[in-house]
């Protein structure tokens, strides 16, 4: 099984990420403060899938839209970041706030701005530096890309539920987190200087950062979290709900149910 979640790519980020016990490739694959790319993960994991097909059957399991995008159809050709242009927007992020960044990049490529959250650091950082380095804008880069398209049969299968019942188990899920130790967790990556690190922007890490903080309370934790994990899974729906060759199954569906309807197609 390959991984394709966008934080358990990361070595540290476990109890906040859900990170399972069995062995996936692609899973604690990075060690902090490196940032692993949609672009990188479509190289591991386009060489893992050479490797083992046809000889098996390869699994590919998250819900991370960038990852499985550029996996399935290639991902944009850019130049990596170089660190004397990330050393001066961090400076820039210091000294005048993420804001200022952001509103440059509004007015010289508001389309993709347009597409992205004001406080998304990593693209707004690297829409910036492409500008700089390339004189490319990022919408123009997306425009001209040409997909490259898996050699391979290509199943995909997604799990869903209603609202109250995938409310219930994210209760369920953020107490267990809480529970079995989140805010340490959060607490030692502060402690080796990962504070601003993407993935600490992430569902539950945000939250414990800025409990740490001072700037969320103890007793506000949990529901933040809570209602910002059932706002992830809006966007998700909204994002997956675009390809219609899913094939979804109620989070409710016998797993053997599943499994037989996945040998039937292969």
């Amino acid at each position: 099984m390959i991984n394709a979640d966008s934080v358990q790519v990361y070595k540290g980020f476990d109890i906040g990420s859900a990170k399972p016990r069995e062995k996936f490739y692609l899973l604690d694959h990075i060690t902090p403060p490196e940032i692993y790319t949609a672009g990188q993960y479509e190289k591991d994991a386009r060489s893992l899938l050479k490797k083992h097909l046809p000889h098996q059957v390869d699994l590919v399991v998250g819900g991370s839209g960038f990852y499985l995008q550029a996996l399935e159809k290639g991902c944009y050709p850019i130049s990596k970041m170089s660190s004397s242009i990330k050393k001066k927007l961090l400076e820039e992020e210091k000294e005048k706030g993420l804001s200022v960044l952001y509103q440059r990049l509004e007015e010289r490529d508001p389309e993709y701005a347009g597409k992205i959250h004001s406080h998304d650091r990593y693209r707004i950082f690297r829409a910036l530096s492409l500008m700089e380095t390339d004189s490319l804008k990022m919408s123009e880069v997306k425009k001209k890309f040409q997909t490259r398209k898996l050699p391979y049969k290509i199943i995909k299968l997604g799990i869903t539920g209603s609202s109250e019942v995938l409310r219930k188990r994210v209760e369920l899920r953020t107490k267990n987190m809480l529970a079995c130790g989140l805010v340490d967790e959060v607490r030692e990556l502060k402690r080796r200087g990962l504070e601003k690190f993407p993935a600490m922007q992430s569902v539950g890490y945000k939250e414990v950062l800025l409990y740490l903080d001072c700037k969320v309370t103890e007793e506000d934790l949990y529901d933040q979290i809570v209602q910002r994990t059932m706002s992830l899974i809006k966007k998700q729906k909204i994002w997956f709900k675009r390809d219609s060759s899913i094939r979804w199954y109620d989070c409710n569906t016998d797993y053997e149910e599943i499994l037989q309807d996945l040998q039937s197609k292969i």
